[in-house]
């Protein structure tokens, strides 16, 4: 997480993500991906696991691909 998005550990209200008229802070995106990995993580994923994603083109998906880079 440090090397890929350092701003997910200091996230401002600048904008993060755009699709259409939605769009997430960064603190709204850090937040996001929180829930995301401590759902995985509830799941018995761990740092490291390959997880499939499979999903409509949606805002949720960028938060999801987002998370399991972080």
């Amino acid at each position: 997480m440090d090397t890929l998005f350092p701003w997910l550990r200091a996230p401002s209200e600048r904008p993060a993500l755009r699709v259409g008229d939605l769009v997430l802070t960064q603190r709204e995106l850090a937040v996001a991906c929180a829930h995301h990995i401590a759902a995985l993580g509830a799941r018995g994923a761990s740092p490291g696991d390959r997880i499939g994603v499979w999903t409509q083109p949606a805002l949720e998906t960028l938060v999801s691909l987002v998370a399991h880079a972080a």
